[in-house]
């Protein structure tokens, strides 16, 4: 077991001299560490995904079919990003309700 902890980065006083619960708290780090990268290479694919179906959709698409275009802005994953996307989707919403207006002639 002793390898597999210095894998994990503890040094050999903490594996030997340490308690048991630091062992604990290193194995569980692993498991944030192992999903946190496991997120970020899902979330890598989904940014190529997009890539690849508004570059195809570009390619390929005929005159009557909508464009697919890649993200304006990257996924909001954090609370001040996600503010900052609310506050976007309000804008536009403010800019197309002018613009309806305008169409309409009201």
């Amino acid at each position: 077991m002793f390898p597999y902890y210095l894998s994990l980065g503890m040094s050999y006083e903490e594996y030997w001299m340490m308690s048991p619960g630091l062992k604990k708290a290193y194995r569980e780090a692993e498991i944030f560490r192992r999903e946190a990268y496991n997120y970020d290479a899902w979330l890598q694919g989904l940014y190529i995904h997009r890539a690849v179906t508004a570059s195809l959709s570009q390619a390929f698409a005929d005159k009557k079919s909508k464009m697919v275009t890649y993200l304006e802005y990257p996924i909001a994953m954090t609370p001040r990003e996600k503010e900052a996307e609310k506050e976007r989707n309000r804008q536009r919403t403010i800019r197309w309700f002018m613009n309806e207006g305008k169409i309409d002639g009201n």
